[in-house]
């Protein structure tokens, strides 16, 4: 049976009080009042209160865990999800999964790769959660991690197109523009592609001025647009790429490298770990779980 998307206010608030109390219900005596209750009505001593069925309690957490993350909830997500995982097995493979993504996008990054560790250990032909992981590491500057696990992403289903973007951002911050086009050209127009490698080679000239010299930031930066000019040559009503241009020569005539050039949009966005525009991040699969 599927589980639910949605939870009324009442079924949310009742699966926060399972979890703060161990998914049990109020006993028999504390749910009747004044001359109802009686001796028999009572538990008998020594018994536990009565419990949620395993199985319900699970499926109660999981849902209301979905709900929360939707919400931005983050934390108490966890720990539904965690709950969730413990209870049920059959809940476990999804609830790890989802517990990578929200770790990672909480910093905890070692944490979150002993789940989707765990999670590609029963299915390593996941290639949304290759991808997920492969985004993690693109994050956090690790290039050769993100394109082997981008790489496995692809090569597990060579029409998903939030990896091959991803993929394409990776290689072009290792400055493999070439094989950078190559990967975006799979999902996404050439002259798109080349104004991707150049929105990337405009913020690496900013890192060069700011940490290696003028010099090697100003041959980046002419790099960059080299970029722009063939993404216009290929398709002169590209507005993004002319306005990327125009703010590019406006940054070397000020020679200040205060504001980036705007990034393409090559997706449109989607719910949670959204696609979003390339002037904050590469694109991220979604934990909506997009069609393939």
């Amino acid at each position: 049976m599927p589980l639910t998307k949605s939870l009324s206010f009442g079924s949310l608030a009742a699966c926060l009080a399972l979890f703060l109390t161990g998914c049990q219900l109020p006993s028999s005596e504390s749910m009747l009042v004044g001359p109802m209750s009686d001796a028999s009505s009572s538990p008998r001593a020594g018994t536990k209160e009565a419990e949620l069925p395993t199985m319900d309690s699970a499926k109660l957490c999981f849902t209301t865990a979905e709900t929360l993350e939707k919400g931005g909830k983050d934390p108490e997500a966890i720990g539904l999800y965690e709950k969730a995982r413990q209870l049920d097995k059959r809940l476990a493979v999804e609830a790890t999964r989802r517990l990578a993504v929200l770790y990672d996008r909480n910093d905890e990054f070692d944490k979150a790769l002993d789940y989707y560790r765990h999670a590609l250990e029963e299915n390593p032909k996941d290639a949304e959660l290759l991808n997920d992981l492969g985004y993690g590491y693109y994050c956090r500057g690790e290039w050769a991690e993100a394109e082997k696990h981008l790489r496995k992403a692809v090569g597990v289903n060579p029409k998903y197109a939030n990896a091959w973007i991803n993929l394409g951002m990776t290689l072009a911050q290792q400055s493999r523009y070439d094989e950078s086009i190559q990967a975006f050209g799979k999902v996404i127009p050439k002259a798109q592609a080349h104004c991707n490698v150049g929105f990337i080679q405009a913020t690496q000239a900013q890192s060069l001025m700011k940490s290696v010299s003028a010099s090697a930031g100003q041959l980046k930066r002419n790099e960059a647009r080299r970029s722009y000019e063939a993404a216009l040559q290929l398709e002169p009503g590209l507005q993004i790429a002319r306005i990327a241009m125009q703010k590019l020569n406006q940054v070397s005539a000020s020679e200040s490298s205060a504001a980036a050039p705007e990034a393409p949009r090559t997706l449109p966005s989607r719910l949670n770990r959204t696609a979003t525009s390339l002037d904050s991040a590469p694109v991220v699969v979604s934990p909506e779980r997009i069609e393939k």
